[in-house]
């Protein structure tokens, strides 16, 4: 073979992963001609995909002093070093790609990429835009985008509710433009769920997540619809959806989980509690799973007083091993004759039953030095995300 046609072998080497016969055609291309430009670049990819991110800067590097005028070399370069979390330098290398080529849409989605790491997603929007603007039907730049607006509303406390449920549209815009570039893109509708549902509404998202669950492989999209179904009291359909999550995926302890609270709510305690025991048994520090195994167990015939008390102390005395308080310093002042201020922090004050039982017996306590006062949160300000896992993150990251 001539060198094209090994370079063409090792490049369909490294695109389907067989990594070392990749490089070594490369290094056989480089030992017949030492200054391939081309042979240094690829092999340092095939270094970065092989997670050796420090080889991989040194051959790109090596590339881009044979061929300085490339910005591909540039833009994998900056991967490497976002591998290696040097983000500073990525930065400046995909800004180096750009004023080499400033029509080549990955630098601008790579820089995006390099500011959603970093938290600044007004930033990672405008370059989001830049490659939107150069490539418009391209789904992953699309979809960069939308996540871009969708980490913006949820990342800005001081914004109005308004202006979130405004970015978050401007997100759902986008979403729907990936997914009607590429219908079957299920990481898109699955989470153009999780912001439909965001934004109330919820019949939509549930419509999103069935589109995103039509493949039939998509985990995350099979368990938030699950948890929406459940919510609207579709049992048997939500029963379908977590035993499908569940199937995809049989070692997720929060699946488990909430196929026990389904368990639960149509009267199956037990078969409940197993699933619940399942999830600890993969997550033994997983709170809610042993919380709701022991609300589960007064409703099953199997446990009587005593041994939902002995469960209930189990419990306790596990979670206390974790928390140690004896480490931890308070600026109080311990004087016994000080009047104590004590608080009661929960969300069941808010929207739950509890509230009716409780928030009233403490407005009217009042008894010696002890005196009672009810704060209640308004519900707008607590943006409660239980229902949505996998949540959409930049990172479509497309090497030129």
């Amino acid at each position: 073979m001539n060198l094209q046609e090994v370079m063409n072998q090792a490049t369909e080497h490294l695109q389907a992963g067989r990594l070392s016969n990749a490089e070594a055609l490369f290094r056989q291309v480089i030992a017949q001609q030492p200054k391939h430009a081309d042979a240094y670049h690829l092999m340092g990819c095939a270094a970065a995909k092989g997670n050796r991110p420090v080889e991989a800067v040194e051959l790109i590097r090596r590339a881009i002093e044979l061929d300085p005028k490339q910005s591909v070399f540039y833009n994998n370069l900056g991967l490497a070093f976002l591998i290696l979390g040097n983000k500073a330098e990525a930065m400046k290398v995909f800004r180096q790609a750009i004023s080499i080529d400033p029509k080549n849409a990955d630098s601008y989605n790579h820089l995006g990429n390099a500011f959603c790491e970093l938290g600044d997603f007004g930033e990672a929007i405008k370059y989001f835009q830049s490659a939107v603007g150069l490539q418009p039907d391209h789904p992953y730049y699309q979809y960069n985008l939308a996540t871009g607006f969708f980490r913006k509303a949820n990342s800005s406390p001081q914004s109005t509710q308004e202006e979130r449920i405004a970015t978050l549209q401007l997100a759902v815009d986008a979403f729907e433009r990936t997914l009607a570039l590429r219908p079957d893109y299920s990481d898109a509708a699955n989470n153009l769920g999780i912001t439909l549902q965001m934004m109330g509404r919820k019949d939509d998202a549930i419509g999103a997540w069935k589109r995103a669950a039509a493949g039939g492989k998509h985990f995350y999209a099979f368990y938030n619809l699950g948890r929406a179904l459940f919510e609207k009291d579709l049992i048997d359909e939500a029963f379908a959806a977590m035993r499908s999550a569940f199937q995809i995926n049989p070692n997720n302890a929060e699946a488990l989980n909430n196929l026990g609270n389904l368990f639960r709510q149509t009267g199956q305690p037990d078969q409940a509690i197993a699933q619940f025991e399942r999830a600890i048994m993969l997550q033994p520090d997983f709170p809610v799973a042993h919380s709701n195994r022991l609300y589960s167990i007064y409703y099953s015939p199997l446990y009587d007083a005593n041994r939902i008390f002995q469960e209930h102390k189990r419990w306790g005395e596990y979670f206390q091993r974790k928390i140690s308080l004896s480490s931890q310093a308070f600026p109080n002042v311990p004087d016994p004759r000080r009047r104590l201020k004590i608080g009661y922090v929960s969300p069941n004050f808010w929207g739950h039953c509890q509230a009716l039982f409780t928030v009233p017996l403490f407005r009217i306590t009042t008894a010696g030095n002890l005196r009672f006062i009810v704060t209640t949160i308004p519900n707008r300000l607590i943006r409660l995300r239980r229902n949505c896992k996998d949540m959409p993150m930049c990172g479509e990251k497309l090497s030129g």
